[in-house]
């Protein structure tokens, strides 16, 4: 068929160019026509080979399909076979169903009956266990009963156990009483020796600097003497130095209108100016010092603008160690021992009364106070505004 077509093609290809030389054709169309028959020459070719191979694919296709056919017979021979063996065992499984359920129904009567016989063994025990009940609530009341006469029994022994164990704790009371009467009797009849306890801690000094002493004290109850026993050898009380540093000495200040009574450590001081409101008192005292307490006595009644304490104590730098301020504390009536340190201040006793910022003793230049150097420095006088005015103030 490839050659008949390409007869063909070329007898077509010689027809035209036969009448395309008898025309006006012209070289150019000749050359194609030429280029475009050996192309078509190439396209047979290879045509040709294709239809070639295709063949060889239909034979191989055609050895394909005859395997085929033959692995389908075997296929079907082998199905017959198996649907035969399915047959024959689902024959067997029948039969195996049915003697089950033979033997299931025979199982089922036999459990039937032992299912009966369990019952009535279940109704026998339920009997058995009823008298056995009622047996048991027989004995436990006599049980109870018996522990109820047990109760009362321990009771009346216990009461009996009370009764004779009080008998014998007063009896061993009595009995120990006396025993202490004999060892306090033999224990007065023979003498005792005194003996001292250890020292108490030591008191405080009895002066900040300058010298002081400290004291501390022991008993002679370790044990106390008695019986005519000998009493304690040694002293009560030991004493020793402390504080024996050189005080400092601290500059006093101090005026009052009118007349002024002074007392440092409860002792009485007499400066210069004492009896005079315009003459500035001045005087040392040492560091150690506690307590300064003033008498002031106004022959003006205690009017508020014409009396008043004003002064300052200061350290040798010039630091204020105290001033007149309402941090000291007034009474307008003597008391006894109220200038001395370990005095007691009761209610009584009121904080100061500061007189104000324009008291004259503030702000005139007439009188001693203008040279206190304090600027810290207040006038004060007491609350009640009485005549005289006792004051205190601890350092």
């Amino acid at each position: 068929m490839a050659s008949l077509l390409v007869v063909v093609i070329c007898a077509t290809l010689i027809v035209d160019l036969k009448a395309t030389s008898e025309g006006e054709a012209t070289g150019e169309i000749t050359q194609d026509l030429k280029d475009l028959l050996h192309t078509s020459m190439i396209n047979i070719v290879s045509l040709n080979d294709l239809v070639t191979e295709l063949t060889q694919r239909v034979s191989k296709l055609t050895l394909l399909q005859t395997d085929l056919q033959t692995e389908i017979k075997d296929l079907k021979i082998l199905f017959k076979e198996t649907d035969a063996k399915l047959r024959q065992g689902a024959n067997n499984t029948q039969l195996r169903v049915e003697e089950l359920k033979l033997s299931l129904t025979e199982t089922n009567k036999k459990s039937e009956e032992r299912a009966i016989t369990t019952q009535l063994a279940m109704e026998e025990l339920k009997l058995s266990l009823t008298e056995t009940n009622k047996e048991s609530e027989k004995r436990a009341n006599s049980t109870k009963l018996a522990m109820e006469e047990l109760k009362l029994s321990v009771i009346e022994t216990n009461k009996e156990s009370e009764e004779r164990a009080n008998t014998t704790k007063l009896v061993m009371e009595e009995f120990q009483r006396d025993l202490v009467e004999v060892r306090e009797g033999l224990t007065r009849l023979q003498p005792r020796d005194g003996g001292w306890t250890e020292f108490g801690d030591w008191s405080g000094c009895s002066a900040k600097c300058g010298g002081g002493t400290q004291t501390r004290t022991r008993t002679c109850n370790n044990p106390a003497p008695a019986n005519r026993g000998a009493d304690c050898v040694g002293q009560e009380e030991d004493t020793r130095e402390c504080n024996t540093d050189l005080c400092e000495l601290y500059n006093v200040y101090i005026t009052c209108d009118n007349y002024l009574t002074l007392y440092i450590d409860g002792t009485e001081m007499r400066p210069e100016g004492l009896m005079q409101w315009n003459i500035l008192s001045t005087f040392q005292i040492p560091s150690s010092t506690t307590t300064i307490a003033v008498k002031c006595s106004d022959h003006n009644g205690g009017r508020r603008d014409a009396c008043g304490i004003i002064g300052a104590v200061q350290d040798s730098q010039g630091r204020d160690i105290a001033v007149t301020d309402s941090s000291w504390r007034c009474f307008d009536s003597w008391e006894s021992g109220w200038q001395l340190p370990n005095f007691t201040e009761r209610d009584h006793w009121k904080q100061a009364e500061d007189q104000g910022g324009s008291h004259p003793m503030l702000v005139s230049q007439n009188g001693g106070w203008k040279d206190i150097p304090s600027t810290n420095k207040r006038v004060i006088w007491g609350s009640t505004g009485s005549g005289t005015v006792y004051c205190r103030k601890t350092i």
